[in-house]
């Protein structure tokens, strides 16, 4: 195998011998990677009837279906681009495609994975039986079952597929080469159904991406051919009996019609106006509105993460929309519920699992709504979730329901509209929190979150609360009104959060009524497990009561969560504190002989993030866990890793050092835990004498006040 890729790797000539310098090839011919002009015609020829049965019946269905058809060009070296959902910057990739005929210096197409591409780059002409008879050898020569080779194998066969096209390759050679093309159908490996509807599916699914980034990247020649081929192909998926039980996972391609009718759109309009000057900072003129909502159809943003969103307040167009302000409200209000234009914005939830959305322009116009009008009205409910997926019902309601409180709140300026919204009986109490959130944040720091999720956040703001005009000539006062839908908005979970949420807003807000209106929502908070900001409340408070209360509610806890221990940190000079600390310790989750092997890291740090290292009722319980010997696994090394293997687990810790396998006691799970927060170098690695060193240098850390500190050598 080894002498087959260094050939590729010094661009082979022949299958057989190294390309000598008097046999190099003629410069390659380049192009840039602009969007392609139009796409050659193919013309699909019989299928020949000295391919397998198989590789037959797969072709006939595949060329039936509008696939261009390889033996229309011949196999050249050539560089193509793609892009992915990440990017709308070309990526170019070398591959060797069936280059069809064009004429004398002009950019030619090629066939490259069952599809048309512009070429970047031309180079020489490929052996093609000659490159795949040498490939297929060293494939033959590992066997048809390897066993200790297998990783070979595989590598051997993912070298075949790339340098020799199986599917493509099998049909160009069917007359030329038949042998050649009938032992590729042994490459293909066996299907558990129908190799025909299998290569359906596989054509169908890269088309639709293919689409979609071509789309992206505003290669609308590209996408449009791909979105086509789609749609006939989707009937062909939709009919066949053993893709039908997957029909779930694939519903996602009844999204290249839409997509299709978008570039047929495009393609009819012609060229358009660009994005008009729009000032760079400060407020957008009204006139400008128009001809910024007809351009939400070109709203170009990527993914920032997976799983994440799309942050469609970055584009330039959805930017300055916002920055128009109020005067572009109606107008968004109608795109929400009329526009069925699509963006080049495409959201995803992992970019291995198939599935994509192309944003609608509604779903940008919504997002410059919410910004405009510091209020959420939709929440994506999962990570793969958007409001374009939705569909048409709930941008209708979502349209209704803005117009209505644009209508009834939309005069007057930020703040007054705030509090008429925090004031009314009739509002919803999602924006009732909103508008709570907004008055008691520094003017810029409160955020609305998008239409999908992780896409809005916001470095802390310094200065004045938003709300600072309403301090005085309001009745009922904000802080009335703060305490008032504190005191609404509770039963279950839901109405527990957003009583929390104006209790948060309410310390905010005035620190100095704060503690007299929540005592009553403290106790009624204490009460119910629903009431998730308990310990918000208990370390506000500090009472007593709150305090003997919360330590029997944590007793009660089956999991708990490091915003759980703040409390105990922040009052740990308190009697029932200090006991509910000596209860976690000794017999509760923190107790040694309950504290598995596989928690004891993410306990401890669950403890360092809470900021227990401050409190020297945990410092000395820590000290004490780094004197625990009870046995906890073992140490040891295999293919070149360092593994701790327990009762309850196992996993790498780096790269093997040549230690001998040795046990691990419980008070070694805590020291490497505690290692990074401490400044003490430890690794499970070293000898027991070398870690009950460095354990003593962590205790004296923790006994002597000094956590973080940085020890002496």
């Amino acid at each position: 195998m080894r002498w087959a890729l260094l050939l590729f790797a010094c661009g082979c000539a022949t299958a057989h011998e190294p390309m000598t310098r008097a046999e190099a090839p003629a410069p390659w011919e380049r192009w840039d990677p602009a969007p392609a002009g139009p796409l050659p015609d193919v013309e699909a020829r019989p299928v020949p009837a000295s391919l397998t049965p198989r590789l037959r019946g797969a072709w006939s269905r595949v060329l039936a279906l509008g696939w261009p058809d390889p033996r229309a060009g011949e196999p050249h070296e050539v560089e193509v681009f793609d892009s992915s959902v990440w990017s709308v910057e070309p990526e170019v990739r070398p591959a060797i495609g069936f280059v069809l005929p064009h004429a004398p210096g002009a950019r030619p197409f090629a066939i490259v994975d069952g599809s048309l591409y512009p070429l970047v780059a031309l180079g020489p002409p490929v052996d093609l039986a000659a490159e795949c008879e040498r490939l297929m050898e060293g494939l033959v020569a590992l066997g048809p079952e390897p066993t200790e080779e297998l990783a070979e194998w595989f590598e051997q066969r993912r070298a075949v597929m790339a340098r020799c096209p199986v599917d493509s390759s099998a049909l160009f050679l069917a007359d030329s080469h038949p042998g050649v093309a009938r032992a590729l159908d042994d490459v293909l490996g066996p299907f558990g159904g129908s190799l025909a509807d299998a290569w359906v599916l596989d054509a169908v699914q890269r088309a639709f991406e293919r689409a979609v980034t071509a789309f992206m990247r505003a290669d609308d020649t590209v996408a449009r051919y791909e979105a086509h081929l789609v749609v006939r192909g989707w009937d062909e998926v939709f009919e066949s009996r053993s893709i039908r039980g997957s029909m779930e996972r694939l519903e996602y391609l009844e999204g290249a019609e839409a997509l299709a009718a978008d570039l047929d759109r495009r393609a009819a309009r012609g060229t358009r106006p660009p994005l008009p000057a729009v000032p760079a900072e400060g407020p957008v003129p009204a006139e400008l509105v128009p001809a910024l909502v007809d351009l939400l159809d070109e709203v170009q943003e990527t993914q920032m993460s997976q799983p994440g969103g799309v942050a469609l307040h970055r584009s330039p167009i959805v930017d300055a929309l916002i920055r128009a302000g109020d005067a572009a409200v109606p107008a968004l209000i109608d795109a929400l519920e009329d526009d069925h234009r699509l963006t080049r914005s495409v959201h995803f939830w992992r970019d291995f699992v198939p599935d994509r959305t192309v944003l609608g322009a509604h779903e940008a116009a919504y997002t410059a709504l919410a910004e405009i009008l510091g209020a959420s009205f939709f929440e994506a409910a999962t990570t793969g979730d958007d409001l374009t997926a939705r569909g048409d019902a709930l941008r209708a309601a979502l349209a209704a329901r803005i117009r209505t409180f644009w209508e009834g709140y939309g005069r007057g300026d930020a703040a007054d509209r705030r509090y008429r919204v925090l004031a009314a009986d009739d509002v919803a109490d999602d924006l009732q929190v909103a508008a709570a959130r907004w008055l008691t944040t520094p003017e810029g720091g409160y955020v609305v979150p998008g239409s999908m999720v992780f896409t809005r956040w916001v470095e802390p703001v310094e200065g004045p609360m938003a709300g600072e005009p309403l301090r005085s000539g309001r009745d009922p006062s904000v802080t009335e009104l703060l305490a008032l839908r504190m005191n609404e908005s509770e039963g279950d979970y839901r109405g527990f959060e957003r009583a929390c949420a104006f209790a948060s807003a309410l310390t905010r807000w005035d620190p100095t009524e704060a503690p007299a209106r929540l005592a009553a929502f403290g106790d009624r908070c204490l009460g119910r497990e629903a009431c998730a900001c308990a310990p918000s409340v208990v370390s506000y408070l500090g009472t007593t009561a709150l305090i003997e209360a919360y330590a029997a509610r944590l007793r009660r806890a089956t999991q708990l969560e490091p915003e759980d221990l703040a409390p105990l940190v922040q009052l740990d000079d308190r009697p029932a504190m200090i006991e509910l600390i000596d209860w976690l310790f000794d017999v509760g989750p923190f107790a040694e002989a309950r504290l598995a092997t596989r928690e004891i890291s993410w306990r401890i740090g669950m403890l360092v993030e809470v900021g227990a290292l401050e409190s020297e009722a945990f410092r000395a319980h820590l000290a004490r866990m780094l004197d625990a010997e009870s046995e906890r696994g073992l140490y040891t090394e295999r293919d070149g890793q360092g593994w701790i293997v327990y009762r309850d687990g196992s996993g790498t810790i780096g790269e093997a050092t040549g230690a001998t396998p040795h046990p691990l006691r419980c008070a070694d799970h805590v020291a490497r835990a505690l290692a990074p927060r401490l400044a003490v170098p430890f690794s499970p690695a070293w000898d027991q004498a070398r870690r009950d060193a460095a354990i003593a240098r962590m205790r004296d850390a923790l006994q002597s006040g000094r956590p973080g500190a940085t020890p002496s050598p």
